[in-house]
């Protein structure tokens, strides 16, 4: 394992948090790592949990999907028609991370578009 520790990144904190630019030549093609060192208690928001309407629904929008991609698919968010878009490799997944505070049985629902058919 080829480890550069000299190698330094830019940091930009404005009101949406830090960003990391990460730029150059990977130490390895496939497999590189970058370990952040965080000097003090990192602050941590909650801002982009999805929560719980007061009527105990959880809208899970295309816009706030986790896709899980696989090498060679090319599933993605389209925020001009707010979907997700290509999406025919069966070991692509898409998960939403979320609360849900109040007990119960739930439905799920979900609205679907497909030029075949679908599972």
């Amino acid at each position: 394992m080829l480890v550069d520790k000299s190698q330094k990144y830019k940091t930009k904190t404005d009101e949406q948090g830090t960003t990391i630019s990460l730029v150059g030549k990977a130490p390895d093609a496939i497999s590189s790592v970058v370990v952040l060192k965080i000097k003090g208690k990192p602050m941590v928001s909650n801002a982009d949990i999805i929560k719980q309407n007061e009527d105990g629904t959880v809208l899970l929008t295309a816009q706030q999907s986790i896709i899980n991609n696989v090498m060679g698919t090319h599933v993605a968010y389209n925020k001009e028609i707010d979907c997700i878009v290509q999406w025919s490799a069966k070991k692509v997944t898409v998960d939403w991370d979320f609360n849900v505070d109040k007990a119960g049985t739930y439905t799920i629902s979900m609205d679907i578009a497909s030029e075949e058919e679908s599972v």
